[in-house]
C-alpha cells in the first residue's frame, strides 16, 4: 500500500534533527534534495531558514556532513556515562 503524502509521518528525534541539519547545510552548500513529504520538508526548511536568518552559522561543511551522519546513526547526542 502506497503512503499518501497527507498522512502524518512518524519521525524520530534523530531523524528530525538530521533533516534540520541537512536543510541548514543545503542553504550553505547545495548538497541534499529536499524531502517530498510535508512533515520532513518542514524540518528541512526550518534548518535552511535558521541559516538564512543568521541563527545558525556553518563554518566547516565537511565536518557538518560527518556530524549529520553521526546524528542519523544515532551516535549523537552521546550517552552520558556516570562516573562513580
Amino acid at each position: 500500500m502506497a503512503r499518501n503524502s497527507t498522512e502524518t509521518l512518524k519521525l524520530t528525534r534523530h531523524q528530525q534533527h538530521a533533516l534540520f541539519l541537512k536543510g541548514a547545510l543545503d542553504a550553505v552548500v547545495p548538497t541534499y534534495l529536499p524531502p517530498a513529504h510535508p512533515d520532513a520538508l518542514r524540518h528541512f526548511m526550518d534548518g535552511a531558514n535558521a541559516v538564512a536568518s543568521g541563527y545558525v552559522r556553518i563554518t566547516d561543511p565537511a565536518a557538518m556532513k560527518e556530524f549529520i551522519l553521526d546524528v542519523e546513526a544515532e551516535l549523537w547526542p552521546r550517552p552520558v556515562i556516570a562516573l562513580s
